[in-house]
């Protein structure tokens, strides 16, 4: 591979990284706000929702992490 192209993959790579951290930040409020639901909400449709997104958001977290090793292995 040569110094453009893996010049490319590397900008990707940040671009993503930058993604996951704002997953990563809506991931920990998300988190925080269902951990502080009251117990009575357990059962309904709005502690579904957000665990529902707590989910979620943890899938996209891994997703992009196998992306990144991936682009990483690309590079070498």
């Amino acid at each position: 591979m040569n110094a453009v192209r893996r010049k490319k993959i590397k900008e990707i790579y940040e671009k993503i990284e930058d993604i996951k951290t704002e997953i990563e930040e809506l991931y920990d409020e998300e988190q925080t706000a269902l951990n502080n639901m009251p117990e009575s909400f357990e059962g309904t449709e709005r502690y579904a929702i957000a665990d529902n997104a707590v989910d979620n958001l943890n899938s996209a977290i891994l997703e992009l992490e196998e992306a990144l090793e991936y682009l990483e292995e690309a590079k070498s």
